[in-house]
């Protein structure tokens, strides 16, 4: 995470996103630009909350950790998402794992502020409720995907999902992530995730690389991913 001294990159991501409209006075004094590197975390579970952010430029995948030490996706985030609303509400430690999936940007408004002066905000209230509403009803959507999907399907809109700028190359894909890790996060076992994945590589979907598997055929990709873990 490094904090970004720019105003005027500042004022533009909150005109653009009208991000002071969700507070009944002007906050952008006490808001703060950070940047973060592919494969960074914003969050990590169990961490202190020092910082509330409005997620303004990027990709990142938002992952919990399970008691038999794996992990499950829950979603994905672009550009406008807010982190930290739930453990504003409940004063409550970091309760999920957000991992930047491409170079992203956060404007940040300190816990402590927030909590000092905010939380008697209706504008800013009513604004946290009802992200916390639409947070609610897309992790019951998403916890029946990983449920009733098949894991093509999953699979399809996972890799999709994490397509960035920097990995696209005349309009292709090439995805590097390790397939223990996907596996986890999909909720499936390894040897599955590779016979689907050979599957992939057989209907000419995907194609084997040195490092990993290019995107040689989208369109099957984005019929069977229907929009899953959309939000």
């Amino acid at each position: 995470m490094k904090l970004i001294n720019n105003d005027t990159k500042l004022q533009s991501y909150i005109q653009h996103y009208k991000i002071n409209d969700n507070f009944s006075t002007d906050v952008s004094m006490h808001m703060k630009l950070f940047h973060f590197v592919q494969g960074e975390y914003i969050y990590q579970e169990g961490d202190e909350l020092n910082y509330f952010y409005f997620f303004v430029e990027g990709k990142a995948k938002v992952f919990s950790s399970l008691a038999n030490g794996k992990s499950l996706l829950l979603s994905f985030y672009e550009p406008l998402k807010i982190l930290g609303d739930a453990e504003i509400i409940n004063d409550d430690l970091v309760t999920v794992n957000v991992k930047v999936i491409s170079d992203a940007y956060c404007i940040g408004i300190p816990t402590n502020y927030i909590k000092k002066h905010l939380l008697t905000d209706t504008i800013f209230l009513q604004f946290l409720c009802s992200d916390l509403g639409k947070k609610l009803n897309r992790c019951s959507k998403n916890s029946s995907i990983n449920l009733l999907y098949p894991l093509e399907n999953r699979l399809a809109s996972y890799i999709l999902a994490i397509e960035t700028k920097e990995f696209t190359t005349s309009n292709t894909l090439t995805f590097y992530d390790s397939l223990t890790e996907i596996s986890e996060l999909l909720g499936t076992s390894y040897r599955h995730l590779l016979r689907t994945i050979n599957a992939f590589v057989e209907k000419e979907i995907l194609k084997k690389g040195i490092k990993g598997y290019e995107v040689i055929n989208r369109i099957p990709l984005q019929e069977m991913a229907s929009d899953l873990y959309s939000h």
